[in-house]
């Protein structure tokens, strides 16, 4: 057995004394190295989804792009889908009132036809898929339905001053 001097006891507890605030540091270290590296990830994260929201969303009236409407299709072609309508709204006239009053009354116009669609047909899959030109997908309306949803924005519109034209259509067990 080894025995210890006095002095040599107090060295040793004093090198387990720094070792320990050594082992005590790095954790200290460690978890704010950690929590700092989440702290990234989770920034690049949010920065990904809003920029991935941004590349599939239409500025001017908030909904889905022609880019979205694309993947919708995409990702819908080999489903095999019981009951789906289908309404294509053109927004008429807009060429004429960008020239005559501005490209912001025409951004108005456009604005007004995205947010009646959205207040009368909640649940819709919306896409702004052109300059002018909007797809919807309702969400459980059978074409009936959507014909009198559609006159009825038609009247909203048209009481704004804003003329819309449609079209219809409804398919039962259809792929894609």
């Amino acid at each position: 057995s080894l025995t210890l001097g006095v002095g040599e006891k107090k060295a040793l507890e004093g090198t387990r004394a720094s070792v320990r605030s050594l082992y005590i540091m790095a954790v200290i270290i460690g978890s704010v190295l950690l929590l700092h590296m989440g702290l990234i990830a989770w920034n690049l994260f949010s920065a990904y989804k809003m920029v991935y929201k941004m590349s599939i969303t239409d500025q001017g009236t908030n909904l889905n792009n022609r880019s979205a409407y694309e993947q919708h299709l995409t990702s819908s072609k080999d489903l095999i889908i019981p009951y789906a309508v289908c309404i294509y709204i053109d927004a008429n006239g807009l060429h004429e009132l960008n020239n005559r009053l501005g490209h912001d009354a025409g951004d108005k116009m456009l604005k007004s036809v995205a947010d009646s669609l959205q207040q009368n047909l909640p649940g819709a899959k919306l896409y702004r898929i052109g300059g002018d030109e909007f797809v919807a997908f309702p969400a459980g309306e059978d074409e009936e339905e959507c014909r009198n949803i559609m006159s009825r924005i038609e009247e909203e519109l048209n009481r704004c001053g804003y003329s819309i034209s449609y079209g219809i259509s409804a398919r039962r067990n259809e792929k894609g």
